[in-house]
């Protein structure tokens, strides 16, 4: 793994989080001559989980008045004398206060800038200047050490006393590991000096992303490698989510700290579930960033020695997304594990359901901001769009490269669904290059190919919706002439991908159904009658395979029916043209749709879990279809021939030898099922290419 040299101010406290710092430098503090009394007493009223160590320290730091017992304790030769000014206030009179203590440090102990912390550090609500205060206090309390004031021994408060005994405290202590993870040792990166310098491994500085992430920000600042405002775009409010999960582990250790039974981390995870709003903009701007990344690509370079910016850095700016995912799991396992007798239980199952929708939530908020994304790119790559504007189709809700199965042929299409739209595209080849998928990296985005629009289905003329995976039997159609009605199916790679866009669609036709008029989209002037491909044709036409368009069914060329379909858009015509006007007739006399319901196609979902792509190349054309991993020899047969002799217009009881090509190159014919699954083997990803011949 590569190694990275960071610049740090000074030696940092390792494997110890805010919380144990703090712990240990009031520990410390208690042996200053003077300063228990300032421990002995409150210096204000604090809530019931600010009892902790990191505000009790932040709060005798606001006072002013132990900062200057802590530097008299080094016998300066001017000691600090307190002195309040009655023009001012409490709050400036501390701030005062504040002010002679940075001066004499730096007069007297001959502190740098990046010792010592601002006024603001202390007084602002913020953990990332706390950490500066902690700094400079350990820093003090250290020359105290070495000059022999102080007892160089102090009680290992960060160890746990007692091992985890069953799952519940395992779970308990993984949450607190990893929690650690990304906030321990704060000050270990965060600013920037010539005279220190550390070597830390790549797979260390993973551990705690926050401590390098921000030092990595700060660095391109310093060396003005990018501009503030583009760090910004870059790191969003990174700062704030720092400054949350600090203050959430601190409240984690403080629970942690006592009985199994008085941990109430449910509490923890209600109270806090309003805060955890600060993951929604960063979040949100994760996709923008990563686009950032890649077009400021040539200037991060000067950073490479730190972070690659094509790979190490994007995965460090996702593990925010990573570690909000992780929570419900985590809660979930605890849930499980815990005595449902105990107090703390029901707090528990709250906390569990507060956390899963925060996770909810901030997943619905990238996806959203993905999407819009996602439509963007799709105007520019759209080739000779001559439909309504895209945006006027709603929200993109999901999107996916689905096969799509129309007059029993298989084709790979890009499905867009919008809140009252589904568009049907698929991507062009430029030239005799492949067409680009999702795999290709991240340089090569410039050059991704042009969108076709295959095809348009309003959302509101889908009258049902089929999961063909868990029917009985039969086919589900919305008219009860069977004959009319083409289907259109789309297949899934697993149940829980076919049961999302199930119940999205679902919800979007109930939408529009309780909300909308019956008014029916009107074509676009460019859609006229010298369209000649029905929608179904159109998707039985591939462009990539030039052998199969002489297969495409022309409409029906009767004036007076030609007439009619000019009227209606040619994206909804789900059925033959042959039906008959008289079904027309009778649905524009109800007056409840402008379409013969005739036209109002079913959706079909197909669940193809543990399925492979198969490619059959015949006569210099290449058909697909989709089949099991563990299919019989005849079965496949039966797909191939069912294939083959529709779309080469064979005779019923011609006979076709299928092969496939090994190793060595050489044509074996599939002839058992052992066969079959040889052929699979020697598969590339999870297409299989086979040869028919007569």
């Amino acid at each position: 793994m590569p190694s990275c040299l960071i610049e740090s101010p000074q030696k940092p406290i390792q494997g110890q989080s805010l919380y144990h710092t703090c712990l240990s430098v009031l520990d410390r503090l208690a042996l200053v001559n003077g300063f228990q009394q300032f421990l002995d007493s409150p210096v204000q009223k604090t809530q019931l989980l600010n009892t902790d160590p990191v505000t009790k320290l932040w709060n005798l730091c606001q006072l002013g008045t132990p900062l200057y017992t802590l530097f008299n304790a080094l016998d300066p030769k001017e000691p600090l004398t307190l002195e309040y000014n009655h023009n001012l206030n409490q709050a400036n009179n501390a701030k005062a206060i504040v002010y002679h203590f940075l001066v004499s440090c730096r007069k007297e102990l001959d502190f740098a800038e990046e010792d010592l912390f601002g006024i603001t550090d202390i007084f602002l609500d913020d953990t990332n200047g706390f950490v500066k205060v902690v700094n400079t206090i350990t820093k003090i309390l250290q020359i105290l050490q070495d000059r022999g004031v102080i007892s160089a021994k102090s009680p290992n408060r960060n160890s746990d006393p007692n091992a985890p005994k069953d799952t519940r405290d395992k779970i308990v202590l993984e949450l607190l590991e990893t929690e650690r993870k990304y906030v321990q040792d704060m000050e270990l990166l965060q600013a920037s000096t010539k005279e220190h310098k550390i070597y830390i491994p790549y797979n260390i500085l993973t551990k705690f992303f926050y401590v390098f992430i921000q030092s990595y920000m700060r660095e391109l600042q310093i060396q003005k490698i990018l501009s503030p405002d583009t760090v910004h775009y870059l790191f969003a409010n990174l700062n704030a989510l720092v400054d949350f999960q600090r203050r959430f582990l601190i409240q984690l250790e403080d629970i942690a700290e006592k009985p199994a039974q008085d941990q109430q981390l449910g509490l923890l995870f209600v109270q806090t579930e309003d805060a955890f709003i600060v993951y929604e903009p960063y979040c949100s701007n994760y996709y923008a960033a990563q686009d950032l990344v890649k077009e400021k690509a040539a200037e991060l370079q000067k950073l490479d020695h730190v972070l690659s910016p094509t790979h190490q850095l994007l995965s460090m700016l996702i593990k925010p997304i990573q570690r909000i995912c992780k929570y419900p799991l985590l809660m979930s396992s605890l849930l499980k594990s815990t005595n449902p007798s105990w107090q703390s239980y029901p707090q528990l199952i709250q906390g569990s359901e507060a956390i899963r929708r925060v996770a909810e939530k901030v997943n619905e908020t990238q996806r959203k901001q993905e999407n819009l994304q996602l439509v963007q790119d799709l105007k520019k790559r759209m080739d000779d769009w001559k439909g309504p504007p895209i945006d006027s189709h709603g929200a993109l809700l999901l999107q996916e490269k689905l096969m799509v199965t129309v007059n029993d042929l298989d084709r790979e299409h890009l499905i867009l669904l919008f809140e009252k739209a589904i568009l049907i595209c698929k991507e062009l080849k430029e030239g005799s290059k492949n067409r680009l998928t999702k795999t290709n990296t991240i340089m090569k985005k410039k050059r991704r190919a042009s969108i076709q629009a295959k095809g348009t289905i309003s959302v509101n003329r889908i009258t049902h919706i089929l999961n063909k995976s868990t029917a009985s039997g039969g086919k589900y159609y919305s008219s009860s002439n069977s004959n009319s009605v083409q289907q259109f199916t789309l297949k899934f790679r697993n149940e829980e991908q076919l049961k999302q866009w199930e119940a999205v669609i679902d919800k979007t036709r109930m939408n529009i159904q309780s909300t909308s008029s019956s008014t029916p989209l009107l074509p676009t002037p460019s859609q006229s009658t010298s369209d000649k491909t029905s929608f179904i044709d159109s998707l039985d036409d591939d462009d990539d395979d030039e052998s199969t368009k002489k297969f495409i069914r022309p409409i029906a060329s009767s004036s007076s029916r030609l007439s009619e379909l000019a009227n209606i858009p040619l994206s909804l015509l789900l059925s033959s043209t042959s039906t008959s006007t008289s079904t027309s007739t009778s649905s524009a006399s109800s007056g409840s749709s402008y379409f013969p319901p005739s036209l109002l196609s079913p959706v079909t979902l197909t669940g193809s879990q543990d399925t492979l792509k198969v490619k059959l190349t015949y006569n210099e054309g290449v058909y697909c279809i989709v089949t099991p991993h563990q299919i019989k020899f005849s079965d496949l047969m039966e797909r191939v021939e069912k294939k083959i002799k529709i779309v080469a217009n064979l005779k019923p009881n011609a006979v076709l030898r299928l092969k496939y090509r090994d190793e060595d190159g050489d044509h074996i014919t599939i002839s058992s099922d052992d066969d079959v699954q040889m052929a699979f083997e020697s598969r590339g990803q999870n297409t299989v290419n086979l040869f028919v011949t007569l």
